[in-house]
């Protein structure tokens, strides 16, 4: 959430939006922003309904992922969510597919995938809807 630091205050810049007293508070005092480090998050998840979290949603899920090379997640699916994978730096294989940095893929409910780092490799992964326990490992299918 975006707030405004005053001295013993703090003021929602989204409540400062309907009260025109406080947006203008808002707007002549330095908007501060809340701050996390990936670090603090689990596995890079940082938007969804787990902890922790950024944002707190079930709408979305939404991560960056850091893979060391010859890092393996065994084939699953999600049977309710969409999980869209952008490849951001590196190399992966994904269901006997090889993708590269900018490649975005797109596993619908119900696909199963698993993921294979080539090389040190950077993703981002967005989960919807943020269903929790949608996971399941083919094996156990």
């Amino acid at each position: 959430m975006i707030v405004v630091n005053r001295p013993s205050k703090k003021i929602s810049y989204v409540m400062a939006k309907y009260i025109p007293e406080l947006y203008l508070l808002a707007i002549e005092e330095e908007i501060c922003m809340d701050v996390f480090s990936l670090d603090e998050m689990t596995r890079g998840w940082f938007v969804g309904s787990f902890e922790p979290t950024l944002y707190k949603t079930t709408a979305v899920e939404v991560a960056l992922q850091k893979f060391k090379a010859g890092d393996y997640e065994e084939s699953h699916c999600h049977k309710i969510a969409t999980e869209i994978t952008v490849i951001v730096s590196g190399k992966a294989e994904m269901k006997g597919e090889v993708y590269g940095e900018g490649s975005i893929i797109r596993i619908n409910p119900g696909e199963y995938t698993d993921f294979k780092a080539l090389e040190d490799t950077v993703t981002a992964v967005v989960k919807l809807p943020g269903v929790l326990n949608d996971k399941y490992l083919e094996k156990e299918s």
